[in-house]
């Protein structure tokens, strides 16, 4: 696995180059290709004559890193000694040590553990996970590299996933085309375009759905046609089993790896239950499973085991099916032509998912745990959220409450609206519904607003950036590199030794009064332009904050003072605090920790 990885970081930058492509900005998605980095230093420092901090300077602003694992332990690390014996003649040509290179790789004081994702933070200025949620859990997961920096500012953005406009299926093609025009797929950013949605008939979009469900069983039929001849049933039992499900029937669907973390058996937490469910002769319910367990994961495979036991022992044959072979054909019947798009993953380990993305752009309505990019689409009106869960800390409570839950809804709601029917036979509220979720889909998780996103956020930044530390033969850069034998010379001797404020000369503080804020520092021998001195303002919640410039008074031998002014905004408790940290903004990139606060 390391050698791969090393081909591709390493070997891909060479390929590259070979191939006459130059490119200036790079995109790290989880850590398989951080090598890459490397290889550019190489290069940097031996085509333009820097070192090494100079040239990971220019790698750093000009890198950008995904992070897909919202669990540590699910984070790709080799051990030190493995990754020493394949990196270190790489390493010697930066000039330096592996001993001293490796702590890019490590979390906190373990340092038999090298972890990619580490070295990729630490090569990589743009770093956003692929959800809000998921940004939220990042910060929190990595705060370790960034110690002297409250969660909230740990570097970690969010971009969240879209899906392209390929996963549609031709009768919602169709559709678009008609009643929002040709040019659909260029209007993803326009909500003005996707209200369109609205004056679709009923009946059209009933029809498109009825279409794709009715090719989902087809297909479900056949192919279970194909795996029971190729297993040698005879001919009348395949004619029998193949006739199976019902295009009529409410058709719920879960389809992804069978990972402990997706929980794919949940809904079978309460197995007579489910069967009284499905069998209701009123509003009868039909199950698909879909997905594969990794070889090696034997509880994902034992989660397969229980499924189909589950159909076995409780003659459902009729009711649930297993899909083997799960793949993109597969995947993309079940998106078009499911009525429910179930996901119940254990909240806060789902990065983003996209599959729901698939199924709700094409009318499907999505209960799912509020987990990756659910909580910001689910609006009330577009699916359910399956919560329960959210007030237990115990896992099988948590559990039993989210299954519970699960069946309350398809009994109590999602079933009772399906089959509420008019005069001409369509679910009017169900419809409503349908448009909602292709509406706030299409509208808000497609593949143009990700590229923009990424764009805006970090690819024009990230180039105007090394541009920027390129320019004038990289003069800011080699102004920073020296500088930086200062700022390591002083730092350790640096102290905040005094805070002082107004607000004891007020009786009481509301919105919008002007706080005064004052500080001394000991800078020793320090440069007094080596350093700078912030206030940091935290907004109540915990949610938001404020960084002010403080301004420089006057100094004193060794003491400098620093004073600085600010609006109170909003109500509630608030924090502050001053701190100190390199002046030189290529400095304070390079060594997010050095940042000392007034204790």
């Amino acid at each position: 696995r390391l050698q791969q990885e090393l081909v591709l970081g390493l070997g891909g930058v060479k390929a590259l180059e070979l191939l006459k492509i130059e490119p200036k900005i790079y995109h790290i998605n989880e850590g398989h290709s951080v090598f890459l980095s490397i290889a550019r230093l190489q290069k940097l420092m031996t085509e333009n004559s820097l070192t090494f901090t100079e040239a990971k300077a220019l790698v750093r602003a000009s890198t950008v890193f995904t992070t897909h694992t919202p669990v540590i332990a699910g984070n790709e690390n080799f051990k030190t000694e493995m990754v020493e014996k394949y990196l270190e003649p790489e390493i010697e040509k930066l000039g330096l040590t592996f001993k001293e290179f490796a702590k890019q790789g490590f979390i906190g004081s373990n340092k038999d553990t090298f972890w990619l994702p580490a070295l990729a933070i630490n090569f990589s200025k743009y770093i956003n996970g692929v959800s809000k949620l998921h940004g939220e859990v990042s910060r929190k997961m990595w705060q370790s590299l960034f110690p002297e920096r409250p969660v909230i500012e740990v570097p970690v953005d969010h971009v969240t996933n879209g899906v392209h406009n390929s996963w549609l299926s031709e009768p919602m093609i169709t559709l678009l085309k008609r009643y929002i025009g040709p040019d659909y797929v260029h209007c993803n950013g326009s909500e003005q375009h996707w209200k369109k949605l609205e004056d679709m008939p009923d009946e059209d979009l009933w029809e498109a759905h009825h279409k794709n469900k009715h090719n989902l069983i087809a297909f479900i039929r056949r192919k279970l046609g194909d795996d029971l001849s190729a297993r040698g049933y005879t001919q009348s039992k395949i004619v029998k089993l193949s006739r199976l499900f019902n295009p009529e029937y409410l058709t719920i669907v879960f389809a992804r790896r069978f990972a402990r973390y997706k929980r794919a058996t949940l809904i079978l937490e309460d197995k007579q239950r489910l069967k009284n469910i499905l069998t209701d002769t009123r509003k009868p319910v039909q199950l698909i499973f879909a997905g594969k367990a990794h070889p090696a994961d034997t509880l994902g495979k034992h989660m397969i085991k229980e499924v189909i036991d589950f159909i076995k022992y409780n003659h459902l044959e009729d009711r649930v099916i297993f899909l083997e072979n799960y793949d993109i054909n597969v995947a993309r019947h079940l998106v078009w032509g499911a009525d429910v798009w179930l996901n119940t993953p254990i909240r806060e380990q789902e990065a983003s998912g996209t599959s729901g993305m698939k199924a709700a752009i094409n009318g499907v309505l999505n209960l799912s745990v509020l987990d990756g990019w659910w909580p910001e689409a689910y609006n009330g009106k577009n699916g359910w959220a399956i919560t329960a869960g959210e007030f237990y800390k115990q896992s099988d409570i948590k559990e039993k409450a989210e299954a519970d839950q699960i069946y309350d809804l398809i009994e109590q709601e999602i079933s009772e609206l399906f089959y509420d029917r008019n005069e001409t036979g369509v679910p009017e509220k169900w419809v409503s519904m349908m448009k909602e979720s292709v509406f706030s889909v299409c509208h808000n998780f497609n593949m143009n607003r990700v590229v923009t996103n990424y764009c805006e956020k970090f690819y024009l930044p990230a180039k105007n950036g090394y541009d920027d530390l390129c320019r004038n033969d990289f003069q800011q850069l080699k102004e920073a590199s020296a500088k930086e034998n200062d700022l390591l010379k002083y730092w350790d001797a640096i102290e905040l030794i005094d805070l002082s404020t107004n607000v004891d000369d007020k009786d009481f503080l509301t919105e919008g009064d002007r706080l005064e804020v004052t500080c001394t520092v000991n800078l020793d021998k320090s440069p007094t332009d080596l350093v700078c001195a912030e206030l940091f303002y935290m907004l109540p919640g915990d949610e938001s904050f404020r960084i002010v410039p403080m301004q420089f008074q006057d100094r004193k031998g060794a003491l400098a003072h620093y004073q600085c002014s600010f609006d109170i905004k909003q109500c509630g408790l608030q924090n502050i605090n001053v701190r100190v940290k390199p002046a030189d903004t290529i400095l304070q990139d390079l060594h997010p920790e050095m940042i000392k606060w007034k204790k």
